[in-house]
Parts: structure tokens; sequence; C-alpha cells
């Protein structure tokens, strides 16, 4: 079992049940966190942050395909000629009381990437969340965020 760190901001893939992400970033670049998604396999489990907060937990139903823009994405404006790549994800989504803020855990996810020395690390020189999609993250940190989110 793998365990994700998805950036999911504006898209918000876990109301539809998905991660999705193109091929190419804003710039046009081949973007590695985008490519992650091809590497998600059946079983893996996501953490969703948005705003500062983790917000859900999905499991993968699918591993990670190529594809066009999903239907959604279309209806709010992106081409629907775009490749991309995505996995069917089950979604868990948190009431607000359930959400855990980053700040809160914000030294111990710092203390586990460390750790871990991923070469793609989740975490930028300030020790918060980089702007990318989808981070491999370490066991060790997606074990601590389970236990974490069952405490509340």
């Amino acid at each position: 079992m793998a365990f994700w760190w998805a950036n999911q901001g504006q898209s918000h893939e876990w109301k539809n049940g998905y991660l999705w992400a193109s091929e190419k970033d804003k710039k046009g670049v081949i973007n590695q966190t985008h490519e992650n998604v091809l590497s998600v396999q059946p079983g893996n489990i996501i953490f969703s942050y948005d705003g500062g907060e983790i917000i859900a937990v999905g499991v993968s139903l699918t591993r990670g395909f190529k594809t066009k823009t999903p239907e959604e994405r279309v209806e709010n404006g992106v081409p629907p000629e775009i490749n991309g790549y995505r996995a069917n994800i089950i979604y868990r989504v948190f009431e607000n009381e359930k959400k855990i803020k980053f700040q809160d855990i914000k030294e111990q996810v710092s203390r586990y990437e460390q750790e871990d020395k991923r070469e793609h690390s989740l975490l930028d020189k300030n020790l918060n969340p980089k702007e990318g999609y989808l981070y491999s993250i370490s066991p060790a940190l997606g074990w601590y965020l389970l236990f974490k989110i069952n405490e509340k």
C-alpha cells in the first residue's frame, strides 16, 4: 500500500470520485507531480489537501490511466481535448470539525518527510506543502495521518 498527498485546491475532484491532472502544467511543461497519478494503484490511500487543511481521505479503486479531460472539468471550462492522467477514488470528505489543519501537524509532517528523504519531497524550504499536484509520502507519515484522522 502506498500513500499520496493531493493538493486539490480549486479542482475539487474529491466531489466526483477521482484524481485527474493534465499531462502538462499551465506553462506547457510535463510535470512529475501530474505524472504521479499514473503510479497510483488500487488500495492506495490519498489525503486531499485544500486551503491549509486535509479535507478528505480516499482509497484508489483503479490504477492511474491516461484519459481526456473529465466531463465535470469540461463543464468548468477546461478544454475537452486535454490529455491527462486519472485514477478513480472513493473519498470520505470530512465535516469541518474533522478536517486537519496543516499548522497543527506541520512539525510531525516535517519530521517524517525529512526522515524519508524522498527525491520529490512534499515540503518546500519553509516546510509548507509545495504547489504541485500529487506527492508520494512515506508510510510513516501516511499511518500518522490515518491515526490522526481516527482521533477526531
